[in-house]
């Protein structure tokens, strides 16, 4: 049994399939499905694009930016229309890309693609990763500037966008509880690795439920501080809820934590970090980290092999053991 990181496979007619997210070229006529003409200038044209069709969802860019909508969410019978509407775009033509093809069958090529529209705005890229669970838009920032606010206008078919109490955003299926989709909250890092939560979304729905304005607000204070290393990317996405719900992790400390220890260990950058070990830089803590992720589908399984992955991050010289 091989067993990979993220879903390999979806559910079609009863039949498993593979993923294929390959990026391919073709056309979207505005009366592609029914109600969805609305959604646009339904003037008889077509838009040129690049997309997916191998997955429980479909994604379509359009070739060049200055079409009617940059991308298109599908799933069912329910879809979101993706446009830039500020700052002001440049007129540029999208560069789709796919991994190349290995000859190790185990090794899964056409998983992920991308699309990118490079100076889409001045010194500022546009990259568009489609991955199993979604895809993740990345506003990469190659030098400074005054201020990082990016307009999206989202028309909609089908769902509802709901804010979430973590930042994020809800896709709601009209008539359904549950989200079928959610925008995680943003967050940003730079060329050197370092991370910011400073950022933020603004909702403002429109159109009789049809349409919304959708900002995307970085921190100019951080991007423009003396020490960061540029680019720096501002990372929005858009993906299945399991993915993003079903991994629970906190830092249990022991001992007397101030004040001051809790604010700094659940705010900015540390609000993304996992605490271990002997921590006194704003009190004598020892910390404890604490993982949990869905397994229900492996009960049945036989496990040959597993790995458990994390990243060490810390500004210590000492090396210390972790016991997991």
């Amino acid at each position: 049994m091989v067993q990979y990181s993220t879903p390999v496979h979806y559910e079609k007619d009863g039949e498993l399939l593979d993923i294929d997210n390959t990026l391919t070229a073709g056309v979207e006529a505005d009366e592609a499905a029914e109600g969805e003409a609305r959604l646009l200038a339904a003037d008889g044209s077509t838009t040129e694009v690049y997309g997916t069709e191998g997955n429980r969802f479909q994604v379509k860019f359009a070739k060049k930016s200055g079409s009617k909508f940059l991308m298109k969410l599908k799933q069912e019978d329910w879809s979101i229309y993706w446009s830039l509407t500020s700052p002001k775009k440049n007129k540029v033509t999208g560069q789709a890309s796919n991994p190349a093809e290995s000859e190790d069958p185990l090794q899964l090529t056409k998983l992920t693609s991308e699309m990118r529209y490079n100076d889409i705005f001045a010194d500022t890229d546009l990259q568009y990763i489609v991955t199993p669970t979604g895809v993740k838009e990345n506003i990469i920032v190659k030098k400074a500037q005054a201020s990082y606010s990016y307009e999206f206008e989202l028309k909609v078919k089908g769902v509802t966008l709901s804010p979430r109490e973590d930042g994020g955003i809800d896709v709601l299926k009209e008539g359904e509880a549950e989200a079928s989709f959610v925008i995680p909250a943003p967050y940003m890092f730079d060329a050197a690795g370092a991370e910011s939560t400073a950022a933020r979304y603004e909702l403002e729905p429109g159109g009789n439920g049809k349409k919304y304005i959708l900002r995307v607000i970085a921190d100019a204070e951080w991007i423009n501080a003396a020490d960061r290393q540029f680019p720096v990317t501002i990372d929005p996405a858009i993906v299945l809820p399991r993915d993003y719900l079903t991994i629970h992790d906190a830092t249990v400390a022991y001992g007397t934590p101030s004040a001051a220890a809790i604010t700094e260990m659940s705010t900015g950058w540390s609000s993304s970090k996992l605490f271990v070990g002997k921590y006194d830089t704003v009190g004598n803590m020892e910390c404890a980290a604490i993982v949990q992720t869905d397994m229900n589908e492996l009960k049945e399984a036989r496990i040959l092999d597993a790995k458990l992955r994390l990243f060490y991050y810390t500004g210590n010289t000492t090396l210390s053991l972790i016991h997991i």
